[in-house]
């Protein structure tokens, strides 16, 4: 971009770091058996669209990924 110039795209360019629950495709009888298993840490280099308490919305390769922040039962 040149001084004073406009950027070229609107949105800020991040890193996101979240766990998400290994790959498993076992029933579960109730949330103790979730709870016990392992998380992966996984992470993200996309544009962040917006954010609040719940969500997070990013573009990743132009497709809009969606990052729930709570679980709701």
């Amino acid at each position: 971009m040149k001084p004073g110039g406009k950027p070229k795209f609107k949105y800020k360019r991040v890193k996101i770091i979240w766990q998400d629950i290994l790959n498993d495709n076992s029933w579960f009888d109730s949330l103790d058996d979730v709870s016990k298993m392992n998380f992966a840490w996984c992470e993200d280099i996309g544009y962040l669209f917006s954010k609040d308490t719940k969500t997070v919305k990013y573009l990743l390769h132009l497709i809009m990924m969606v990052i729930n922040l709570t679980l709701e039962m």
